[in-house]
């Protein structure tokens, strides 16, 4: 190859489809898309940090306030602490249900293991409990406001968001960088939210497509 200059970058996608063997392709009615009003809005901070549904800031009194302090403090030290962000969703009584964590991380290889923290005062975790599959996603840059929709108190969370949902209850949504079929293995409670540990049974990515980062309370995309 001749030339001095640099080689040229390669486009970054904006999200690939969910790979078939995780499901049929579903939608919710309702409006523009969550990516489309994600491209209107604009850079306001993001939800709490740990549990990202906004119905579950944490309310209880610290032990003791020298050792912790506020609530406010705490959450903008955890923030500075920087994560992706997951949906984890499943079919409940025929329609898409999910939560948005940030809390996500692996756990083990053999056998696979990953895991997730919810809040004890979720309206949304009792409904996924009993599910015998949850899709995880690991959203795309791109899906911030899949992320506010899936954190709000909205009743159905999944209007205008497209997913894919597999035989077996598990939801995927479409256009995510990452994709994990899974069933809960444990659940350990821990202070004010349940730690959940998944087995993951199928798992998929698409390496194109960059990732939502949240730190300091709000959203960020990878550069470079």
């Amino acid at each position: 190859m001749t030339g001095t200059g640099p080689a040229p970058r390669r486009a970054r996608r904006r999200g690939g489809p969910v790979p078939r063997r995780l499901g049929t392709v579903g939608r919710q009615a309702g409006g523009p898309t969550a990516t489309d009003r994600c491209r209107r809005s604009g850079p306001p901070s993001g939800p709490d940090p740990i549990s990202m549904e906004q119905e579950n800031t944490v309310t209880q009194t610290p032990a003791t306030v020298e050792a912790v302090r506020s609530s406010k403090e705490l959450r903008r030290v955890f923030s500075a602490f920087p994560t992706g962000v997951t949906a984890v969703a499943a079919l409940v009584d025929g329609r898409p249900v999910g939560l948005a964590a940030n809390s996500f991380t692996s756990v083990s290889l053999s056998p696979v293991l990953v895991s997730v923290c919810a809040d004890l005062k979720s309206a949304t975790w009792p409904l996924l409990r009993g599910s015998a599959r949850l899709g995880i996603s690991i959203l795309a840059a791109h899906q911030e406001q899949v992320c506010r929709q899936l954190s709000s108190k909205s009743a159905d969370r999944f209007a205008a968001v497209d997913f894919r949902a597999t035989a077996d209850g598990a939801v995927f949504v479409e256009g995510a960088s990452a994709w994990l079929d899974c069933s809960i293995q444990d659940v350990f409670p821990a202070g004010d939210h349940d730690i959940i540990v998944f087995r993951v049974h199928d798992l998929d990515d698409d390496p194109a497509v960059a990732p939502l980062v949240f730190h300091s309370s709000g959203f960020r995309s990878l550069e470079g």
